[in-house]
């Protein structure tokens, strides 16, 4: 009867110790598309300014086989600003975002299939809060226990009832 304790013990001292803050993109202000732009297939990321006034950083991937020529965008019937684009693929550009309301983004492409427009809604965004790191350590071992609790009863526990079956 040892044997499971001892198990469950060792895999929550385990678990505790290699649990370590969990972090992901929920929360994130960043946009992410993957759109069709007329014949062209293109990821388009969004990357809003950390600070408003600031620049919005715009990136675009797309088939190198597009030969796009030539790229354009602007914020909300503002003024068009150039998409430098690389021939492996990729595009950027920076555009001045004046204030964290929700914007349109209008990306223009002329590429080896013709012309092609995109029109894009941006979330407002506002001033990014971070949660208390204490909030989000605790949540994360809670959530640990309660993993290898589950470990024990499904996994170590019916393994030890088969140890003493057999011994």
């Amino acid at each position: 009867m040892t044997c499971p304790r001892r198990w469950f013990g060792w895999l929550l001292g385990l678990g505790m110790l290699l649990a370590s803050p969990a972090r992901a993109h929920i929360g994130s202000p960043d946009t992410f598309v993957q759109a069709t732009i007329g014949p062209y297939d293109v990821l388009v990321a969004v990357h809003p300014p950390a600070t408003a006034p600031g620049a919005l950083e715009l990136d675009l991937r797309f088939d190198p086989a597009d030969r796009l020529t030539a790229a354009t965008a602007s914020l909300d019937d503002g003024p068009s600003t150039p998409i430098h684009l690389v021939l492996d693929g990729t595009a950027a550009a920076s555009l001045w975002s004046p204030s964290p309301a929700a914007h349109t983004l209008h990306i223009t492409m002329q590429g080896s299939r013709g012309p092609a427009t995109y029109t894009l809604t941006l979330p407002a965004t506002s001033q990014p809060t971070q949660p208390s790191r204490l909030t989000l350590l605790a949540a994360h071992r809670v959530l640990a226990v309660v993993l290898v609790v589950a470990l024990a009863f499904f996994v170590v526990i019916p393994a030890g009832n088969l140890l003493q079956f057999y011994f």
